[in-house]
C-alpha cells in the first residue's frame, strides 16, 4: 500500500495558483512540513518516499531526491521544465541505492527536452539508476497517455529497489 500526500508548491502567486521558490532548502522545508502533517493526520508513519512532479514539480522533485539520498528513494520527472538549470549536486554512496523515471514527450518545448536530457545525465553521473523515455509523437506538455499504468509501475520499481545494495550501472533509455 502506498500514500500520495500532494504538496502545494511554496509561494502563491495567485488565487490558487503556487510556484516553487527552486531553491532547494525551501522547496524541501515545504515538503517536509506537508508529510509530518500527513503523518499526524492519518496515524501512520510513512516509510520510503519517492518524489513525482510535473514540469516545475519534476524539477524540484529531482534536485531534492538526489540532494536528500536518504530521505527520497527517488523520483519520478514527468517534462521537467523550470526557469533555473540543473546545478552541481555532490554525489554520496545513497544516490547510488536511487532510482529515477523521466518521462518527455519527444516534440514537446526544446527548452523542456533539454530539461530532461540533462536531469538524466545528472542523475546518471550520480551514480543513480536513471530510466528515461521520450514519448514518441507526444507534442503536449502533459502528462503521457500511459501515465495510470506506469505511475503504478513506476512508483512499485522505485519502492521495491533493494535500497541496502548500491545499483552501480546507471541505465537509460536513448
Amino acid at each position: 500500500m502506498i500514500a500520495v500526500v500532494g504538496v502545494p508548491a511554496t509561494r502563491e502567486v495567485g488565487l490558487d495558483s503556487f510556484v516553487w521558490t527552486e531553491v532547494p532548502d525551501f522547496d524541501f522545508d515545504q515538503i517536509q512540513k506537508a508529510l509530518r502533517e500527513a503523518e499526524r493526520r492519518s496515524g501512520a508513519k510513512f516509510g520510503p518516499k519517492v518524489l513525482l512532479g510535473f514540469s516545475q514539480g519534476a524539477v524540484v522533485a529531482a534536485e531534492l531526491a538526489a540532494r536528500y539520498p536518504r530521505i527520497f528513494a527517488g523520483a519520478i520527472l514527468l517534462s521537467p521544465g523550470a526557469d533555473i538549470f540543473p546545478t552541481p549536486i555532490g554525489a554520496s554512496e545513497d544516490n547510488r541505492c536511487q532510482r529515477y523515471f523521466i518521462s518527455i514527450g519527444s516534440d514537446e518545448a526544446e527548452m523542456n527536452l533539454k530539461f530532461a536530457r540533462a536531469y538524466r545525465k545528472v542523475l546518471s553521473e550520480l551514480g543513480s539508476t536513471v530510466i528515461y523515455r521520450e514519448v514518441v509523437g507526444m507534442k503536449k506538455h502533459d502528462r503521457p497517455p500511459d501515465w495510470p499504468d506506469r505511475f503504478r509501475e513506476w512508483s512499485a520499481a522505485i519502492l521495491g529497489h533493494e535500497r541496502k545494495t548500491p545499483n552501480v550501472t546507471p541505465t537509460s533509455n536513448p
